[in-house]
Formats: structure tokens, sequence, C-alpha cells
């Protein structure tokens, strides 16, 4: 009895040993899960990193960096933002540009050099730019003296207003431009007068720009308001817009005979005769529309280019014909309706010339000379009628049909001379292209010029109305 009572009293034991282990190891594991929590809560000395990203140290000594950057560096600025980039603390970036010992002098001197080779700056904006690059006024100063006679002012405020011939500034504009960019008045006088320019010349040259686009009443005031005097503004109107070349008048039919090649005056615009019967007659434009963006918010947006007595050449921008050969079908066969053969006219609305040559034809029709003007792009066909000739293996054009005096480059045609490519004319000559081949250099772009039809009793009645007297050829 009592061997059995033992056995018992063991397994109680047993027992009870095994809760009480038990309950040590939920104890444990529940202070081991607070312990994590508080820990997770309470962590706020470790930075948190984005992407667990570790954060950046610098990676040498701050002085060694800067002994490595100095031939490299051009200013102060220049170096702070490689020393912050570098993750140098501000303070130590503060105390060591203030220990650095680049020689600033120096640095100063190739710093307006370089900013000076291929800009025309005044000595007021050579300053304002060397403070931005934290360059002090010792050093400035210092660099300006020592550069002496390398920076001429006067020969900057000089090109300056040289550079803005062709826009035809009156003196007043160049004044303010100069001004603006911080020349001293002694400066812009020497530019002014070193200048020379005909201001006079300038406003009939920028009458002549917008005289489609400026009512005729309101030019003056147009010149004006461009800075022009009194005086310069007082133009003689009637030349520009009634001037007329080589037309043949008839005095048995009291009739103008207008022959291939006559140039005639339009509303300002100068045109080419290309042919003329008794129903219409056939206009080719003098000169190159401007169609550049450039020129997309400018009063002479899609008028005629001019070469004026007082500005050089300006270039009025290029397009492509168009963006896809519309003119054939899936099997590169020219489609019907622009016939079964090449050369083909496939000028129409799809074509990307087709905007600027409506605009240009808008302007000419609000004039209200004509009861309507038409307009399109050159044919290959009235090309030849003109004058255009095979000579060899090229297509040689005269001169009022050329390119040779707008630029030497070339404008196109309305004709497509195969499954992708439009006829061009390029100075003096009629020649095929890939108008569409994006590698071809040159040839994927062209010039605007279009032709204007008008009836010919029309044009007889407008030359009569302002007693325009023609000459014999």
């Amino acid at each position: 009895m009592k061997e059995k009572n033992n056995k018992i009293l063991i397994i109680c034991i047993s027992v009870m040993a095994v809760i009480i282990c038990a309950l040590c190891i939920i104890i444990f594991v529940m202070k081991s899960n607070n312990n994590t929590n508080n820990n997770n809560g309470n962590n706020t000395n470790v930075p948190e990193t984005p992407n667990n990203t570790e954060i950046e140290e610098p990676q040498a000594d701050i002085m060694d960096y800067i002994d490595d950057m100095a031939f490299d560096v051009p200013s102060r600025a220049e170096l702070r933002i490689e020393l912050e980039g570098n993750y140098y603390p501000k303070e130590q970036i503060e105390e060591a540009l203030s220990k650095a010992t680049i020689d600033w002098n120096e640095k100063a001197g190739q710093y307006i050099v370089n900013i000076t080779e291929e800009s025309l700056f005044s000595k007021q904006e050579i300053i304002d730019i060397m403070k931005e690059e934290e360059f002090t006024d010792t050093e400035i100063n210092n660099a300006i003296k020592s550069l002496g006679k390398k920076l001429d002012f006067n020969k900057n405020a000089l090109g300056l207003v040289k550079d803005k011939e062709c826009e035809l500034y009156s003196k007043s504009q160049l004044q303010k431009l100069l001004k603006d960019h911080k020349f001293t008045t002694s400066e812009i006088d020497y530019a002014i007068k070193k200048l020379n320019a005909n201001y006079y010349d300038r406003a009939v040259d920028l009458a002549k720009k917008v005289h489609l686009t400026v009512k005729k009443n309101d030019i003056e005031k147009y010149l004006k308001d461009q800075g022009f005097t009194e005086k310069e503004a007082t133009i003689n109107l009637e030349w520009i817009y009634q001037v007329n070349y080589g037309i043949y008048y008839e005095m048995s039919s009291n009739n103008y005979n207008y022959g291939i090649g006559d140039m005639i005056k339009i509303g300002g615009e100068d045109f080419y005769v290309i042919d003329s019967n008794s129903e219409e007659t056939k206009l080719f434009a003098a000169n190159d529309l401007y169609v550049d963006s450039a020129y997309q918010d400018d009063v002479r947006y899609c008028t005629q280019t001019i070469s004026p007595s007082s500005a050089g050449y300006e270039n009025p921008g290029e397009v492509v014909f168009a963006s896809v050969a519309y003119w054939t079908d899936s099997k590169d066969k020219l489609v019907s309706e622009f016939g079964s053969d090449y050369p083909a006219y496939v000028y129409n609305t799809r074509s990307n010339a087709y905007k600027y040559v409506e605009k240009y034809v808008s302007l000419l029709n609000n004039l209200g000379l004509f009861s309507t003007i038409k307009g399109k792009l050159i044919s290959y066909e009235e090309l030849m009628k003109a004058g255009c000739k095979k000579e060899d293996l090229s297509i040689t054009c005269p001169f009022f049909l050329s390119d040779r005096g707008t630029g030497n480059s070339n404008y196109l045609t309305g004709s497509a001379n195969n499954k992708n490519g439009i006829y061009h004319v390029w100075t003096d000559q009629l020649r095929e292209s890939y108008s569409l081949c994006s590698d071809c250099v040159n040839t994927n772009s062209g010039k605007v010029r279009p032709v204007i039809t008008v009836k010919t009793s029309e044009l007889n009645n407008y030359y009569k109305e302002y007693k325009i007297k023609g000459t014999y050829r």
C-alpha cells in the first residue's frame, strides 16, 4: 500500500513539474514579444531611409576632395554644388570654402574669358553673373582689370545692334536694347553712332514686310509704335503698293500685255507672270513665304520675304511636302485622280504646304483688289512653259524661277516625280528628289512659293485704277 502511494506521489510531482515548465515557457515568450514591440515603438533614434537604402556618407576628407577638384571647378558656386552633392555637412562646407587655397582671382579671370567667348555682355552683366557664381567684388574687379583691352564693351554694344539688323529696329528700339543689357550711356552712344543706320530705309523695309497684315492707313502709326520718328514713319506708301516693272501697255487695245517673266506688284507683293490669256493670268511669287514657327506670332507670317536694302537675308523656314505619299496606292501605283504617269500634279489639301498657301491667299483677298484670288504650288508643266529647259541631264530654269536671289536653297513644286518624291527647284535647276526620304540630306523639305491666279480683266482694271504706266520690254 505504501509503495502504491509513493508511485502516485511521483506521478503528481512529475505532472506539476511539466505544468510549471510550460508556464515558464509561456511567460518567456510573452516577455520576448513585449520587448520586441517596445523596441519597434521606441526606435526614434534610427533614421528611416527610403527603399531601405543606406544614408550616404562623405567619401573622403573634405579638404582632400577640394584639392582634387581645384583644377576643374570654375567657381565657388560650382564647388559648393559638388560638395553638397557628395553629402558633406553644410557647416563643414562653409569652413572648407573659407580655408580652400584655390586662386580665385585666377579662376575669376578664366570664368570671364569663358562666358565672353561667344556672348556680347556689358560690364555690369558680367559683374552680375560673377556674383551669382560667388566671386567677391575684389576678385571680380581684379579679373576685369587684368583682362584690360580684351574686354571691349564698346565693341560688344556695336556687335549687339549689328546682330539685330535683320529685325529692322528703330533707333529708340536699339537704345532700349542696349540699356536693357546694362551698357553705359557712352557705350550706347558709341554703338549707335558707329552703326550709322539709315532709319528711314529701315522704316520703308519694315512697311514692305507688314503691308499685308497691317492696314495701309495704319502703317504710319505702326511705324511710330516701333519707335520711328515722325519723319521716318512718313513714307510714300504708293511706292510700296503700286510700283510695277516691265508691263507692256497696248495703246490699240487699251489693255496691258503680260509677258512671261514680267514683274508685277499687287498689294505690295512682287510676282512674276508665268502665263496669261484673255481669261486669267498666273503670277508666281517672287519670294518665299515666312512659314517658320518662329514667325507664327509675327505680322510677317505667311507673307513674302524680301531682300531689303538695310538688312540681310532672313531664313523664312521650310516644310516637308507631305508626311505620306498619298498619291500612291498600296501597290505604290499612282492613284487615278492624279493621272496615269509621272510627273503628276499632286498638290491638294493633304499637302503640308496647303495651309500656308491658303493663309497667304486669304491675306491677298482681304485687300479687296480682285473678286477672287486662287492659290497653289507651281507645277512641272508651268515651270517648263515659263522657261525651264532640259539641258543634257539637268533642267535649267531662268532667273525669275530660280532661287539664286534668296539664300541659294530650294522651294517646293506641287508635282511628284515618283512614288515618294516631289520636284524641287534648287538654285536654277528643277530637280527630282525624294521628298519623303527621312535620311536624305536637304531633300525632304523646301520653301513655300505660291502661284496665284487672277482674272486678266480685273488685273487690267487694277492697273488703270492706279494709273500705273507700262513700259516697253
